[in-house]
């Protein structure tokens, strides 16, 4: 399992740790996204959401609800407009 973070809460686990097949989630992207190596994919499981790139051997990251969804809304609002340039 993995290690306690500073805050004294449990770390959350590594995506082989869920105990799901990640092969049988329901991976999704975006609307009008390409398709293959590199499209970024989304699953949710419980209190879990995943994100993986295609091709990428089998990294999968692990965020919880609240992460995701500032995730989302600095996406929305254009804070990571300058990453992608």
């Amino acid at each position: 399992m993995s290690e306690p973070t500073m805050a004294g809460r449990p770390a959350k686990p590594a995506a082989d740790e869920l105990g799901v097949d990640l092969r049988t989630l329901d991976w999704r992207r975006a609307a009008g996204g390409a398709g293959g190596a590199g499209a970024v994919e989304v699953a949710f499981t419980g209190p879990w959401v995943l994100l993986r790139t295609e091709g990428d051997g089998g990294h999968v990251s692990v965020f919880d609800h609240h992460e995701w969804d500032c995730f989302v809304q600095g996406a929305k609002a254009g804070e990571f407009d300058r990453a992608a340039t």
